[in-house]
Order: C-alpha cells, then structure tokens, then sequence
C-alpha cells in the first residue's frame, strides 16, 4: 500500500468517525432540569438545571436551603448555607477568575465579616454591606501597601491608618478614597 492510499483511507475514516459522532449528539435527548438524586423538595439532593448549572445539598420547598454546593455553568462555585435559594450564612464563592470571598452573606450579597482574595494578590479582611467594603477593614496591596481603617462603598472613608512597604506610617482621616486630614506621630 503506498503512503498516498494510507492518508487517504486515514482521513475517511475520520471523517466517518465525525459523521457518526454527529449523528449521535444529533439522536441524544435534551437535558432536562430536574432532581437527579435525592430528595430536591425537602432534604437532601442533587438539581441539574438547563442552563448546566447544578446544585447539591439541603433543600426546603423545592429551594436550596441549609448546607450546599452550586456548580455553575461557567465554572464559578459556591458552597455553603442557603435560605430560599439564596447565598445566606457563612460561605466560599470561588469564581473561575480566581477571585475568592470567604465570609456571611445575606439575600446573595456579601454582608457582614469576610475576606476578600484577589488573583492579583490584594486582600481585604472586614466588614461588607452589599458585596462592598463597608465598616472597618484591613486592605492589603500586591506591594505590601496596607490600610487599616474605616470604608464606606469601596472606598477608604473615616479613621485610617496607611502603612508603606518601607514602614512609614499615614495616620488621618479619608474621604471618598483620598486623604483629607493627616495627624501626626509622636
């Protein structure tokens, strides 16, 4: 058999390989939402839904409620506690970013204690108020920066400390992310 008769008879069969494997997804039966196991209305199951997201765990009324894990679609994942299919208590969210929020939620929004890990390195540990650093908190930067003081929606508001990677110390007050009062060190 020569080298020209072999790729030939190589790429059929790929090519009815394909064919084939086309045929079938094409014959294989939608995905249906649904309990796949367990008891998804009042205990403990497994829920696959349309959009390829699923969830595992406690359920209340057909609703996640207690301790469980969702899976999402995109990657993105969240384990932890649950009331009327919302993020509530303690829990891990791990987005496929590499963002990570360890911390309470309440009506799927970071609220109260929690830290919050970047993939660039940044870290902030403290008080939440609708998925925003709000209250007192510790803020770190990928250059050792740090923070330590009062936020209000995102931004360094109130009472702070800031420290320099050298050591140097900025103790004052912050509004709206910029420094508008400095005191000074004795």
């Amino acid at each position: 058999m020569n080298k020209l008769t072999l790729i030939q008879r190589t790429s059929r069969f790929w090519l009815a390989c394909g064919v084939l494997a086309a045929c079938l997804l094409w014959l294989a039966p939608p995905a249906v939402a649904g309990c796949i196991s367990g008891d998804c209305s009042n205990g403990y199951g497994e829920f696959q839904y349309d959009n390829g997201d699923r969830y595992t765990g406690q359920n209340l009324n057909n609703q996640a409620h207690g301790y469980g894990k969702y899976f999402w679609a995109n990657g993105d994942i969240y384990e932890g506690y649950w009331a009327n299919n919302k993020k509530n208590g303690y829990g891990v969210f791990t987005w496929t970013s590499g963002e990570q929020y360890i911390g309470k939620w309440q009506n799927d929004e970071r609220n109260g204690a929690g830290t919050n890990l970047w993939p660039t390195g940044e870290k902030y540990t403290g008080e939440w108020v609708g998925n925003k650093r709000n209250g007192y908190g510790t803020n770190i930067w990928p250059n050792r920066e740090m923070y330590v003081g009062q936020w209000k929606e995102n931004r360094r508001d109130g009472h702070g400390i800031y420290v320099y990677p050298d050591g140097k110390i900025l103790n004052g007050t912050w509004q709206q992310d910029s420094l508008v009062k400095s005191y000074d060190q004795d």
